[in-house]
């Protein structure tokens, strides 16, 4: 193997679920290994994100009600899930958009819903004007530290270095935008959009987004039963999703050029609990000729460090 002469750009790390990405960022944040994370879930709708750009879709004039719900969190005192649900049944069967229904919600009674449920959507709607007002002018990377300052949110940062980083990329991407140039952006962003052949970092990236890429060396992560095949609450799988699984972990295995790396666990912790897990049935069908296997060693203790600075 010509591992020793590896540069980090050469790896990618696939996984099955974005859940996956954020342990994943974690181990590697740690150790102070560049990397990349291509995941647009992962990095648009992890908390502290996902409802910042869901107000800011709403200020803007946009929005949908997922959005307010969203959003609405981020207020001391929201609306109640059953006003909001009340809310959009109301705007949804009158076919006016989210910030129409807040605006009348001031003055047309909504069917369904009680005086104080209103009310509260009333404040609502103050606020949303209240932060609109605040945080107007500017490219959208000002508008956005505006939204985190405005909600509190940009305390949170110095508490959560994960957070402080997704939250630099977002500001990255906001760059010299306007607030609907940024917007637009990322409604129509990919996965594949945060790649880049030339990094030398190492790319985090799903399964399903490294379809026609290819990598000097790729690691599959989480090769267990459950994950790989994917069985949500060890729901049973058709043939069809069987063999759309089946063909999926094809794909991730042969975006490797020259060496493939299969990992899994014997145990997660879930819910608290420690779960013994099973090697994935797909692992266990590949030829035993073609296999290496190694047990991972337990890593020592050791000081966290700062992932390290790239020119």
């Amino acid at each position: 193997s010509d591992a020793t002469q590896r540069s980090y750009g050469d790896f990618a790390v696939l996984f099955r679920t974005h859940s996956q990405a954020d342990l994943l960022s974690q181990v590697l944040g740690e150790a102070g290994i560049p990397f990349s994370l291509a995941s647009r879930e992962a990095l648009f709708q992890q908390a502290g994100i996902g409802d910042i750009l869901a107000l800011a879709k709403l200020i803007n004039g946009g929005g949908l009600y997922s959005d307010l719900e969203a959003a609405a969190l981020l207020t001391k005192q929201p609306p109640s899930n059953l006003a909001l649900k009340r809310l959009k049944r109301w705007g949804l069967m009158r076919e006016v958009p989210v910030w129409r229904a807040l605006g009348e919600s001031r003055h047309l009674p909504i069917s369904g819903m009680g005086r104080n449920q209103q009310a509260a959507v009333v404040r609502l709607a103050a606020w949303l004007a209240d932060v609109k007002r605040g945080s107007a002018g500017g490219s959208a990377e000002a508008q956005l530290q505006r939204l985190m300052v405005a909600t509190g949110r940009n305390d949170a940062l110095a508490d959560d270095p994960q957070l402080s980083r997704r939250w630099s990329l977002i500001l990255d991407l906001a760059k010299d935008q306007t607030m609907d140039e940024f917007l637009t952006r990322i409604s129509l962003f990919q996965d594949t959009d945060r790649y880049s052949a030339a990094a030398q970092q190492v790319t985090l990236m799903s399964m399903h987004a490294a379809k026609g890429l290819e990598f000097p060396v790729v690691i599959v992560a989480g090769c267990e039963d459950g994950l790989i095949p994917y069985r949500p609450h060890s729901e049973g799988l058709s043939r069809k999703d069987l063999a759309e699984e089946a063909r999926l972990f094809y794909v991730a295995m042969t975006r490797a050029r020259s060496e493939l790396y299969l990992s899994w666990a014997h145990q997660r912790r879930r819910v608290g609990k420690h779960v013994a897990c099973q090697r994935s049935p797909f692992v266990d069908a590949v030829e035993e000729r073609l296999l290496a296997r190694e047990k991972a060693r337990r890593p020592r203790k050791r000081r966290r460090y700062r992932q390290q600075q790239l020119f």
